[in-house]
């Protein structure tokens, strides 16, 4: 441990005048007084939020630093800086653990969405208790238990309303609710209309925060078959929403897979999307970037193992900001998929970065959207 900065912000503590207090009162050798006062941290922010704010306030840091940084500097200086101060480190250890029992629990609600799901059968997998698993599980995801998979489970009913012509009977058989009615309620208390006028009103029903583009060229995908990848994941959840949270993801994930000797000539950058952000609202869409693997790698801490199934995949071709690859992703399964010869496959599509955040403006990212498909019999094909 480095006691020459802050443990919590990572400033100089070259001046003893800059020194917080322990609860005796006495002068902390290990904390500025921004943080620190009588044993207890002043402010609570999360690590990011904290590079955010010496971001801000660049000619303070400077002075305190005795340096010229400009912003981009102090945020690639505090990026390497913060995780190795005590502070972080700690929280760092403790989230990692919580994380990964989280990390087990989703991915096993995405395998048995429709099996009984209750507290105890959850909490047993991540190995908590259930009072501390229902609090962590909100933490990190920002729902409890029960509002999460009945969300999942009534966003998969939207999912098949807007892209086959499945009968409402049919696709409750598919589901766990009880009968047509149990379903319909249900679906009309999230969505604010019953399932056979979400399917009339498919273009007026998209997420409120998610909007159609005008001028769109025709979407002409390629359609290749592929054999299973296995993957080394992390979560984004809102990052991409903030450019310097979203850059500092993508460089713990370049860290991890450096620190592992993960790279080899074949690896590709790669995110996985398990929701229609045409039904989703962007802020909750579970959203994962990654890298393929050719070892035997365990999951640890944030980071997780999952396998991208093999089958066939309608490809699209994207270039610009990530910000705007919900529009894509709008005329793809609003437009293209209706009126081709192809259905959705039960599995999740993906995208295959050609080049990353960390080498590109955001105008310059070249994007692969993957979405699973299978020919089309008569007996899905959506009517207009």
């Amino acid at each position: 441990m480095d006691k020459r900065y802050c443990q919590s912000c990572g400033m100089p503590l070259n001046n003893p005048d800059w020194l917080g207090t322990n609860n005796d009162s006495s002068k902390s050798d290990e904390y500025c007084y921004y943080c620190l006062k009588d044993g207890e941290y002043i402010v609570d922010v999360s690590m990011d939020e904290m590079i955010d704010i010496w971001i801000k306030y660049s000619d303070e840091f400077n002075n305190y630093a005795k340096s010229e940084l400009s912003k981009k500097e102090i945020g690639e200086l505090l990026r390497k800086r913060l995780p190795k101060l005590k502070r972080w480190r700690r929280k760092s250890e403790t989230a990692d653990t919580y994380h990964q029992a989280i990390n087990n629990v989703t991915a096993y609600i995405n395998g048995h969405l429709f099996d009984a799901l209750d507290l105890k059968v959850l909490s047993g997998i991540a190995c908590l208790s259930e009072f501390h698993f229902h609090r962590i599980f909100r933490a990190i995801t920002g729902e409890n238990t029960g509002e999460y998979i009945q969300r999942l489970r009534l966003e998969y009913v939207a999912h098949k309303l807007l892209t086959t012509n499945m009968s409402i009977t049919r696709i409750t058989e598919l589901t766990s609710y009880n009968s047509v009615y149990t379903l319909s309620r249900a679906f009309k208390n999230h969505f604010g209309v019953s399932p056979s006028v979400y399917r009339s009103q498919t273009n007026g029903l998209v997420a409120a925060d998610n909007r159609p583009y005008a001028g769109k060229p025709k979407l002409i995908p390629r359609i290749v078959k592929i054999e299973q990848m296995d993957i080394i994941y992390i979560n984004i959840r809102d990052a991409y929403r903030f450019e310097s949270r979203y850059r500092s993801v993508w460089q713990r994930l370049m860290s991890y897979v450096d620190r592992n000797n993960l790279k080899n000539d074949y690896s590709k950058f790669v995110s996985i999307s398990f929701d229609d952000p045409t039904i989703t609202p962007i802020r909750q869409c579970r959203f994962y970037i990654g890298m393929t693997i050719c070892e035997d790698v365990k999951a640890n801490g944030r980071f997780g193992i999952m396998q991208i199934p093999q089958g066939l995949y309608a490809v699209f071709r994207y270039k610009g900001a990530y910000s705007d690859l919900y529009k894509l992703y709008h005329d793809i399964y609003l437009e293209w998929l209706p009126v081709s010869d192809y259905q959705l496959r039960n599995t999740f599509s993906f995208e295959v970065y050609i080049n990353t955040p960390l080498e590109a403006r955001p105008e310059e990212l070249i994007t692969e959207v993957y979405i699973p498909v299978e020919k089309i019999s008569n007996e899905f094909r959506k009517t207009n």
